[in-house]
């Protein structure tokens, strides 16, 4: 396994500290572009999705931004897209772990010759580096980098494998939110409470997630941090909101409008089938 220098993980520190402190209202995709070209220099950064996405996005799932770097292509390129062999890949279950494809290879691995020749025109012949992301099932989401020529290194893809759990909680994290959004009243005043008892996205998400009764084990898991982490976060959340353990910050948060009374059935459903 490749070894990650100390600058490395400071890049990773930075892209951290830059999340945790953006806007969270949207997902923090244009950070990325900054930040990935310094770690991986000389790499083109594009966000890819399979064709359904686009079409219909699942409400209680965060919309991507198109294109990182070079703005939007059109509905035939999402099809020479979605013949992708990481895109294929990544739809049929595979591992999520990032991945490197070295050639596109020939067309004759391809549905559609002429998708194969769009997609090389588009993407170049590779090498690709792939990093998945959290999609619901069935579907794949991937940040794609792209060089001419030169090879990504091993550092290079142990760099994306440390990135990966950092930008699945992130997506992991703004779906619970947008959840919680789906599930208030269309009048609510829970944003602005969450504002004057300065919870931050994260401790909302350890929020939501609480009244879901997770344990702090499959918080972390869905969040894609340490259980020591969550209990900090539940510790804050108990200061900030008076109470002392889990059903009763619970009951404070449904109390003051925070926590809609009770998740509805849709959303029941939607997480017995959108684990990660």
């Amino acid at each position: 396994m490749a070894t990650l220098t100390s600058r490395d993980y400071q890049r990773l520190l930075d892209l951290t500290s830059a999340i945790l402190n953006s806007d969270q209202t949207h997902l923090p995709w244009p950070l990325l572009p900054r930040e990935l070209c310094q770690a991986i220099p000389w790499a083109n950064i594009s966000l890819l999705w399979s064709r359904s996405w686009g079409k219909a996005p699942p409400d209680d799932f965060p919309m991507p931004y198109r294109q990182l770097m070079d703005g939007a292509h059109d509905s035939f390129t999402d099809h020479c897209l979605d013949q992708h062999p990481l895109m294929r890949y990544l739809q049929t279950g595979g591992d999520r772990t990032p991945r490197i494809l070295t050639t596109l290879g020939s067309p004759d691995g391809w549905d559609d010759e002429h998708a194969y020749h769009v997609a090389r025109n588009w993407l170049g012949d590779g090498p690709h580096l792939a990093i998945p992301l959290p999609a619901p099932r069935g579907e794949a989401h991937f940040i794609l980098l792209q060089r001419d020529g030169d090879r990504f290194t091993p550092r290079e893809l142990q760099l994306a494998t440390q990135l990966e759990p950092l930008l699945a909680g992130v997506v992991n994290q703004q779906r619970h939110l947008l959840r919680w959004r789906i599930a208030l009243p269309a009048a609510s005043e829970a944003p602005a409470l969450a504002l004057e008892y300065r919870l931050t996205p994260r401790e909302l998400a350890v929020l939501n997630l609480l009244a879901e009764a997770c344990t702090g084990e499959m918080i972390a898991r869905r969040l894609g941090i340490s259980p020591r982490t969550v209990n900090k976060h539940l510790e804050r959340l108990y200061r900030k909101l008076g109470t002392r353990d889990r059903l009763a910050t619970i009951l404070r948060a449904q109390e003051t409008g925070l926590l809609p009374p009770r998740l509805s059935a849709h959303h029941e459903r939607f997480s017995a089938h959108h684990e990660r």
